[in-house]
């Protein structure tokens, strides 16, 4: 006797797979960003230990900090009205 029975997904089971699928494309989009923004942090911090950082540059804002479009922008990634 057969116990499991073939059972076909729902379209609500569907449109929960393909919701879980974005979520999870958010999510590691999200974690390349923090893995990228933790290693140029790390080189910061390695270039101040090293005395390599223009800090003069930084404190006299003769060097630009970035936006959160050049951040997206040299990420890769867009916003999300830009994904809908």
């Amino acid at each position: 006797m057969h116990l499991c029975k073939t059972v076909r997904p729902s379209s609500s089971s569907t449109h929960s797979q393909k919701l879980v699928a974005t979520e999870h494309r958010l999510w590691r989009q999200t974690l390349e960003a923090a893995e990228c923004l933790i290693f140029e942090a790390k080189s910061d911090i390695e270039a101040l230990i090293e005395g390599t950082l223009d800090t003069n540059a930084i404190l006299s804002s003769k060097l630009k900090s970035p936006t959160w479009e050049a951040i997206n922008e040299s990420l890769g990634s867009g916003t999300d009205e830009e994904e809908a």
